[in-house]
């Protein structure tokens, strides 16, 4: 079975709690995560993440369905289990012009048609938006068959449902990083103004597409906070290369509300503060 990038799981206990937990899980193209929590209490429990060293010879399909059957708390019966699909290929329409049979064909227009995937779409709670995106089908079959009565939204969705609109009366950027994506979003008077996943590779890439969206949403970088979560260091290269050109960038927290039993002292906080975030509005 592939080994867990980050194991933040006790020795003991959670043996005891895990029938009566809720499992929420979160895949992407490359990486799948997990946490245990009581959604009455808001105690977090456990967090396992893995990431997909994806090859012909292995694709992710082959990886899900290994931890499926040998991570042992996937393999549990749980009171409740959700998905969060974090693909790339997504997007946000207004509600009065979303009709189920146009979303094959914008996706189409927008990512093409090379990945032939299943086409979803919710209603974002708060928000006269839709989310329309695209997921591996045979990913979906399979968290299906193990999780018959999971419930699945996309990222996009809940991130924003558990937003204050309240508080968006000036710019501000967020970005959540990943091991080789970053996904941003931007707001302006209770407006989001732009939602989007951006694949990197460098340092330089980052900050190439921050500039750019400041640019053409004729934000100032040197004004414009910038809140960042995810795995992004302070001493890292990254980092660096963002306070260059970006002078309020503030590290985002765990949610007041929830719980973390001390499980993650010694990790920074805003690694995963974002799904933190939605374990609140699930």
């Amino acid at each position: 079975m592939n080994r867990a990038a980050f194991d933040i799981i006790p020795e003991e206990g959670l043996d005891d709690q895990i029938q009566q937990s809720t499992l929420l899980m979160e895949i992407g193209e490359n990486y799948f995560r997990y946490i245990i929590y009581d959604k009455h209490t808001q105690k977090i429990w456990g967090l396992r993440q893995y990431h997909f060293d994806i090859s012909p010879d292995k694709p992710v399909l082959e990886y899900l369905h290994d931890l499926l059957q040998n991570d042992k708390y996937l393999a549990e019966p749980v009171k409740d289990s959700m998905v969060i699909y974090n693909y790339c290929d997504c997007c946000l329409l207004p509600e009065q012009y979303f009709h189920v049979e146009s979303n094959k064909p914008i996706i189409e227009l927008i990512y093409g048609n090379a990945h032939k995937g299943l086409i979803l779409s919710e209603k974002i709670k708060g928000w006269d938006l839709c989310t329309v995106y695209r997921v591996p089908r045979e990913i979906h079959t399979l968290l299906q068959q193990r999780f018959s009565a999971g419930k699945y939204w996309h990222f996009y969705s809940l991130w924003l449902s558990q937003l204050d609109r309240k508080s968006m009366q000036m710019p501000v950027v967020h970005a959540i990083f990943y091991t080789d994506k970053f996904f941003v979003t931007v707001f302006d008077k209770n407006t989001v103004m732009l939602m989007q996943s951006y694949s990197y590779q460098t340092p330089e890439d980052v900050v190439y597409y921050l500039l750019s969206i400041c640019k053409n949403l004729d934000l100032d970088p040197e004004k414009v906070p910038l809140h960042l979560s995810g795995l992004v260091d302070k001493d890292s290269a990254l980092f660096h290369e963002l306070y260059k050109y970006f002078l309020f960038v503030e590290y985002a927290n765990m949610p007041e509300k929830v719980h973390t039993n001390g499980l993650f002292a010694e990790i920074p906080s805003h690694y995963f503060s974002p799904i933190m975030k939605l374990a609140l509005c699930v």
